[in-house]
């Protein structure tokens, strides 16, 4: 309700694939500039999604709690800005670098499929919405815990954790799908006629196959289960259609989180 399922899934990702840097993180400035930045962003969507809306039947629960709590958004969105901007000093100038062209791709994010969706909605057919957001979210994962060895290992980590954010977006567009008919014609499954399954099925499988190889690989094994349990429970979430719409977003949010934290906190009783 609060936004924070976002930013949380990218601070706990970013964490664990800090473990591929040869050496600890330098400080904790990147992570939580991470943190601020993706939960500012999400504190904006919801209200701009909500800025002439009317509690209505098919509405989501967060927009209607946004709805109902618009003034409390408000000053979380405020908190996080500060947030970004008390830690935006502190950051390495390739991850200021970074951040500025992340920001300009989230910026014509909005513009494509936010301030001009229902022309984007009628003209681009494929998934670009959904896709634009995990690649947005994966490469601010991999920012915050830069530098890390360019590999196929750290490649193939990119493109496991694209596809469980990937298939999280798909399963959310597909159970408010009656919304999005109305009010985010950009989503891919805003239309009946693009009504699939298969994708939100495939997307997780391309992530368990991945993470078999890397642990296979014996390089970064902790990082490997994290995928293949992830992987798992996204495959239970997007096959099966006894989850009530109105639960879908926290059960597929709660999916990305729950391997991460596990892994984070055996390292951390493993290390004491």
């Amino acid at each position: 309700m609060l936004c924070l399922d976002a930013p949380l899934v990218a601070a706990a990702w970013a964490l664990v694939v800090s473990s591929l840097r040869e050496g600890p993180l330098d400080s904790p400035y990147p992570v939580v500039a991470l943190f601020s930045a993706v939960w500012a962003v999400y504190l904006f969507d919801r209200l701009y999604d909500t800025r002439r809306l009317a509690i209505e039947k098919h509405m989501p629960m967060r927009h209607k709690f946004t709805v109902r709590f618009r003034s409390l958004i408000l000053t979380l969105l405020v908190i996080a800005l500060s947030l970004a901007l008390l830690s935006y000093p502190f950051l390495p100038v390739i991850m200021k670098q970074g951040g500025a062209i992340l920001a300009g791709l989230t910026l014509g994010y909005y513009v494509v499929f936010r301030f001009f969706r229902r022309f984007s909605g009628q003209f681009l057919r494929g998934p670009w919405k959904e896709l634009t957001i995990a690649l947005c979210f994966t490469s601010g994962i991999f920012l915050s815990v830069f530098p890390i060895e360019a590999s196929a290992e750290a490649l193939l980590l990119g493109v496991a954790m694209t596809s469980l954010f990937f298939a999280n977006c798909f399963r959310i567009s597909m159970a408010e799908a009656d919304y999005d008919k109305f009010h985010d014609p950009a989503g891919f499954f805003a239309f009946s006629c693009r009504r699939s399954s298969r994708t939100v099925v495939v997307l997780p499988t391309l992530a368990f196959v991945i993470s078999l190889y890397l642990i296979l690989s014996g390089e970064v094994i902790p990082i490997g289960f994290c995928i293949l349990g992830t992987s798992l429970i996204c495959f239970v979430i997007n096959s099966t259609r006894r989850i009530s719409d109105s639960f879908v977003q926290a059960f597929a949010d709660l999916a990305l989180l729950i391997f991460p934290l596990t892994v984070l906190a055996l390292q951390f009783i493993l290390t004491r």
